[in-house]
């Protein structure tokens, strides 16, 4: 789902792209707009360190697929340790965990054009104060010790 998430940042120039991960170099050959940059492949740490910097992180996961329901949504926990809210498809899982925290943004993919576009810095701000406060609970020690008898 790349290709439509970049068409959604090209009509919606007043915010910014920034792609990472392993791979992508061919995603370079799509992107039309100023507002959409691929930086490439870091190390986990580093990327985290990258991705704090940001308003909040993006899941354009296919909903459609066969293992929607049974998926642990790893770019979540990502996204939140490094203290950003998300935006994401409407995966069962991230669904789930979003209504117990109420800390990201969940929409089937043709609306987030609009969603967005209409998401403010303050309501950005309000989001990450929320993730912020349980952050420690996405940490992978403490999920596994919540789901897993070792």
């Amino acid at each position: 789902r790349i290709e439509q998430m970049l068409k959604i940042f090209e009509e919606n120039k007043n915010v910014t792209l920034s792609i990472l991960g392993i791979n992508g170099e061919w995603i370079n050959e799509y992107i039309k707009a100023d507002n959409i940059r691929y930086f490439g492949a870091f190390p986990e740490n580093e990327a985290q360190k990258i991705v704090s910097m940001c308003d909040a992180g993006l899941m354009p996961y296919d909903e459609t697929t066969l293992n929607n329901s049974i998926i642990y949504p790893i770019k979540m926990s990502f996204y939140i340790t490094a203290g950003i809210t998300f935006i994401s498809t409407e995966m069962n899982e991230i669904v789930r965990l979003n209504k117990n925290y109420n800390i990201g943004f969940t929409e089937n993919m043709d609306k987030w054009s609009s969603l967005i576009a209409n998401i403010d810095k303050e309501k950005v701000k309000m989001e990450n104060e929320k993730v912020m406060a349980v952050k420690k609970e996405f940490e992978w020690e403490e999920i596994l010790n919540k789901n897993w008898i070792f």
